[in-house]
């Protein structure tokens, strides 16, 4: 693992759509000369591994609204709390209390929004930015 990278805490109920962001997430790296090894992701169970120092977002896979550990830490330290859920519809049943004010997003066999979840990621990871800073750096170099 490299001595810097980005973490993405894990939380509530994770289950199978992880697999497919997962392979999302690693096309996307890929696209984008991201060496892999930059990103940790860190279950609930391992949470005690993170440090605070690195940029951190977290996933709550909604389903089980007991599974609250770690959220309030995470509200209080001001990291971005992505709500996965099967569908809006079950938004109240499955989000805690706590985060039921952030936009849930759905992730089911009909509405895949993996890729945009994969988006947010990068976004509030500031790759985007680093793209689009590379690419014009890369044209003032080839037309300037």
């Amino acid at each position: 693992m490299s001595e810097n990278y980005y973490q993405i805490i894990l939380l509530g109920k994770v289950d199978e759509r992880l697999i497919s962001i997962k392979k999302s997430l690693l096309s996307r790296l890929k696209d984008f000369n991201i060496n892999p090894d930059f990103i940790k992701l860190i279950h609930s169970d391992d949470y005690a591994i993170r440090d605070v120092k690195y940029p951190t977002i977290a996933i709550y896979f909604g389903g089980d609204k007991s599974k609250t550990q770690h959220l309030s830490n995470l509200i209080d330290e001001s990291i971005v709390i992505i709500p996965v859920v099967k569908s809006n519809e079950l938004v109240p049943t499955e989000l805690p209390s706590v985060i039921s004010h952030i936009n849930a997003l759905p992730i089911n066999e009909t509405n895949n929004n993996i890729e945009r979840l994969v988006s947010i990621i990068f976004e509030n990871f500031r790759f985007l930015i680093m793209k689009w800073l590379c690419c014009i750096k890369h044209f003032k170099a080839k037309f300037c």
